[in-house]
């Protein structure tokens, strides 16, 4: 039912500790204390209804740590913000910005500490650290062999994602990107000539 309210001065008309509200249904008569009672429900209502949990990051560490890695997205932000930096997701696309799937094409050297990806036209894939490196991760049930690093380099082709900004990725964030294998097409082992380097 809509309501109309017509009012004597200003909306009501005041008798002793009554307040009358004239519409075109009829009066209503609000006691003072009703109405103090309304407002303290809708003020308790409103400060313990929505409780938000304290920030465990406080706003200076927050803005240092999306500095150092750019392509942070602001949920993996907010998610370090109140459940401090354990909270930060391990998996690359669950906190930076992914470019669109795509084919890829290139050398994957397979080392510990060092999955090292470098695609197509390069012809070699050494472990010396540059701004180009990036790192690979297999999505599971994507990697070619089980157990740890082979220490071999492969030629390779996949579908995956790279992250969109450079920052720091992979082994202690020394890779400037990272990608993650969605789809193995084909891997071909090479022979050690082909990945020193």
């Amino acid at each position: 039912m809509s309501t109309n309210i017509a009012t004597e001065r200003h909306g009501m008309s005041a008798t002793g500790r009554e307040r009358t509200l004239r519409s075109r249904g009829g009066r209503c008569r609000l006691s003072t204390m009703s109405r103090v009672s309304a407002a303290t429900l809708l003020i308790a209502a409103l400060t313990t209804g929505c409780d938000r949990p304290q920030p465990k990051v406080d706003a200076k560490t927050l803005k240092q740590i999306r500095a150092a890695g750019p392509g942070m997205t602001a949920a993996c932000l907010d998610r370090i913000k109140y459940g401090g930096l354990q909270a930060m997701p391990l998996n690359v696309e669950e906190c930076f910005q992914m470019g669109p799937s795509r084919r890829w094409h290139g050398l994957w050297r397979d080392d510990f500490e060092g999955q090292r990806f470098c695609p197509t036209p390069k012809r070699q894939c050494s472990s010396d650290r540059g701004d180009d490196q990036i790192w690979i991760t297999f999505k599971a049930g994507t990697r070619p062999f089980r157990g740890g690093p082979t220490g071999k380099t492969y030629s390779i082709s996949f579908v995956g994602r790279r992250t969109l900004a450079p920052g720091p990725h992979g082994h202690m964030g020394l890779s400037a990107h990272e990608i993650v294998v969605d789809k193995l097409l084909s891997i071909t082992p090479l022979g050690a000539d082909r990945s020193s380097g």
